[in-house]
C-alpha cells in the first residue's frame, strides 16, 4: 500500500508535506532532514568543536540565568527593605493617630453619619416642598375666603333691598285699598242724593 519511506524524515507518507522540511538535523546541523536519515560523515574535530560550542552556549545560558537570579534576589532584597521602611512609617503614623481624640471613630460610625446627613438633606428638601405647597394652599384659601365675604356682603345688601321693597309694596297695597274705598263711599252718597231728589220731586 505504501511505497518507500521518506528520505528526509524516514516515515511512510502518502501525499503529505514532510515534517522534516523545515527542521534542522541534530547530527550535521543542516536543514531539511532528521538526524536518523542523515548520511553526512562528520570528523572528530567537528564533533569536538560542536560540543565545545554547545558547552559554551550552555555555560553562557547558565551565566545569564545566574545573573538574572542574582538581579532578582537583589530586587527582592530592595523590595523587602522598602516594605520594612513603609511598614515602620505606617506603624508610626498609626501610633500617632491613636493619640488623637477622633481615633475611636470607626468607618461604620462615619458611614452612619453620612447616611444620616443624606437622609436629613432629603427630609429638609421634602419639608421645603411641603411648605411651598402649604403657602399656595393658604393663598388659595385666603382668596376663596375673601370671595365668600364679598358674596355675603352682596347677599346682605340684596336682603336689605328686598326688605325695603317688600315694605314699600305693603304700603302701596294699603294706599291702593284706601283709594278703592273712597269711590264706593262717593257712589253711595250720590245714590242717596239721587233718591232724595226723586222723592222730593214725587211729593211736589
Amino acid at each position: 500500500m505504501y511505497g518507500r519511506p521518506c528520505g528526509q524524515c524516514g516515515i511512510f507518507q502518502l501525499w503529505k508535506p514532510c515534517p522534516a522540511q523545515f527542521s534542522e538535523c541534530f547530527k550535521c546541523g543542516h536543514m531539511g532532514h532528521f538526524s536518523r536519515m542523515c548520511f553526512t560523515r562528520i570528523s572528530r574535530r567537528n564533533v569536538t568543536i560542536s560540543a565545545i560550542q554547545r558547552d559554551s552556549t550552555t555555560a553562557t545560558s547558565i551565566s545569564v540565568k545566574t545573573e538574572k537570579v542574582l538581579q532578582k534576589a537583589k530586587k527582592s532584597k530592595k523590595k523587602a527593605t522598602r516594605d520594612r521602611e513603609r511598614k515602620f512609617e505606617f506603624d508610626s503614623r498609626r501610633k500617632l493617630m491613636s493619640v488623637l481624640p477622633f481615633s475611636k471613630i470607626n468607618n461604620e460610625s462615619l458611614c452612619i453619619e453620612t447616611v444620616l446627613k443624606e437622609e436629613q438633606a432629603k427630609l429638609e428638601e421634602e419639608i421645603d416642598e411641603l411648605q411651598q405647597i402649604l403657602e399656595i394652599e393658604r393663598k388659595c384659601y385666603s382668596d376663596k375666603e375673601q370671595k365668600v365675604k364679598d358674596l355675603t356682603k352682596l347677599i346682605a345688601g340684596k336682603d336689605d333691598r328686598i326688605q325695603y321693597l317688600l315694605k314699600e309694596n305693603a304700603e302701596l297695597r294699603t294706599e291702593l285699598e284706601q283709594c278703592r274705598c273712597v269711590p264706593e263711599i262717593a257712589t253711595v252718597s250720590n245714590r242717596r242724593h239721587n233718591a232724595y231728589g226723586q222723592s222730593q220731586r214725587q211729593k211736589s
